[in-house]
């Protein structure tokens, strides 16, 4: 045999090896994608609020980073069991995931949608980022865990047995190519952290599928006027002057008709979010384009708000119990005062609406029935109605104040819903969100308030909401209002 072939003779056995280490990690992620396991973490995470799209997408991560874990952990072979772990992330759900893309649902419109030039490769890139890091982390964690037994054990009798042949340690070449490789791999982790940094809570905010496509828009409004998006950012005394962010959609004929004025309706995010979600998410400027170009809603300033708080993140759009964050009152008081100063809008409760999703969906209703001498109607997707999370405390009559369920039944709440009118959206596959929607609308209904319940099949997910609003904003602002 000629010295090719006894290296191809010598490298083989070590890559049949390297082969099986990382089916095995292929193996243990797959058992576990087909365990009861999977459905308990499924089910954790949806009860986080995550769609199926971001469910899925989360639990076989998951399953990803387990597998690898525990081929490292038994192996101690920490590349192997990295790269089973990132082709079973790419074999069970990327591959269907670009299938699917690359065959895209109409828009909330019912319109088909066009794919962004170039998205469909950057999600794809961020997705492998994401199995990289995270098969990355269970291989290090994995091979740690197994090296604090085995290793240790074996270097002892090793290092003893090597001292009493009297042999000294060395450097080979062979030592210098594995630094070389663990060295490469370091720099391709750093990468693809990076990646994941700027690309990943995107992703995990509004789903993999919701950057890669818009709206179509129609032959016959390419050349109609668009409205204007701008972002801004206001002191909120509430806040204790602290800067605060907004997004504001100016409608097509805001600029061309000086004179007019227009209704409001703020946007209010989910948890996580920020004020960009329901623009980037919803495309709720494309969808009030179309429907003012259709002459089926009446022009109206669009305003995404900031929910974010500087001492409970999560801030519920309340004013927590500590008194220490007035979210609730920077919206009612401080923004409403800067766009009715900066913008040419309808300043009366009749004229303003207030609607969001999720925990969005909770903050305008509760918002609204709080001041009702400032917002008319509001709106909420998916949202629920009971308080929830630490900003409130403890104490119940607090909570009860903060809880539409049991507000409106209260002297305060039953007047509130003779000023509000309520639009309720609720998805059917959308567990308690669906349930806690159906009852607050039977509640309403039995105190006599005006509300109207939109139906969508789905979850919790940008989809139904992006349907669900179009079908709202004629509800809001209908053709013909003249509310002074």
């Amino acid at each position: 045999m000629n010295e090719t072939g006894q290296r191809w003779g010598q490298r083989l056995p070590r890559t049949m090896c390297w082969l099986g280490q990382s089916a095995s990690a292929v193996g243990l992620a797959l058992l576990g994608a087909h365990s009861p396991f999977a459905d308990a973490v499924q089910s954790g995470w949806r009860t986080l609020g995550f769609d199926a799209e971001r469910v899925l997408l989360l639990t076989l991560l998951t399953m990803a980073l387990l597998g690898t874990m525990g081929a490292a952990g038994v192996q101690r072979a920490r590349g192997a069991a990295w790269a089973g772990g990132v082709l079973f992330f790419v074999a069970t759900y990327l591959v269907a995931f670009v299938w699917q893309s690359l065959q895209p649902l109409p828009d909330a419109l019912g319109r088909p949608q066009v794919m962004v030039p170039g998205a469909l490769g950057s999600v794809a890139v961020t997705l492998t980022a994401l199995a990289v890091v995270g098969c990355g982390v269970g291989a290090v964690v994995g091979a740690a865990l197994g090296e604090l037994v085995v290793v240790p054990m074996f270097a002892i009798v090793r290092v003893g047995y090597r001292w009493w042949r009297g042999q000294r340690p060395t450097v080979t070449r062979s030592q210098v190519v594995r630094q070389g490789i663990r060295l490469g791999g370091g720099i391709m982790v750093l990468l693809a952290v990076w990646l994941c940094l700027i690309n990943a809570g995107d992703l995990l905010t509004y789903g993999p599928s919701s950057a890669i496509f818009r709206p179509r828009i129609p032959a016959t409004m390419v050349a109609q006027p668009h409205g204007t998006v701008q972002q801004g950012t206001y002191r909120s005394a509430a806040l204790r002057q602290r800067q605060q962010t907004y997004w504001v959609y100016l409608p097509p004929a805001y600029f061309a008709l000086p004179a007019q004025r227009y209704p409001v309706l703020y946007l209010l995010h989910g948890s996580p979010g920020k004020p960009s979600d329901w623009f980037r998410a919803a495309h709720v400027d494309a969808a009030a384009d179309d429907l003012l170009a259709r002459q089926q809603m009446r022009a109206t300033i669009l305003v995404g708000a900031e929910g974010n708080g500087p001492r409970y993140r999560f801030s519920e759009w309340a004013n927590s119990a500590d008194g220490r964050q007035r979210m609730e009152d920077a919206i009612a008081f401080d923004l409403v005062a800067v766009i009715d100063q900066r913008y040419r809008t309808r300043a009366t409760a009749a004229n303003r609406a207030i609607g969001g999703l999720s925990m969005g969906g909770y903050g305008a209703v509760n918002i609204a029935l709080h001041h009702p001498d400032v917002f008319g109607t509001a709106l909420s997707l998916g949202g629920y109605f009971t308080a929830e999370g630490a900003v409130f405390g403890t104490t119940a009559s607090f909570r009860h104040y903060n809880s539409p369920q049991q507000f409106i039944q209260t002297a305060a709440g039953a007047r509130a819903l003779r000023q509000v009118r309520f639009i309720i959206g609720v998805g059917l596959a959308d567990g308690t969100y669906y349930q806690q929607g159906l009852r607050f609308v039977q509640s309403l209904k039995e105190q006599g308030a005006t509300v109207t319940l939109l139906v969508a099949t789905g979850g919790h997910a940008w989809r139904v909401w992006a349907q669900q609003m179009a079908q709202a904003f004629p509800l809001i602002a209908p053709v013909g209002a003249t509310n002074a």
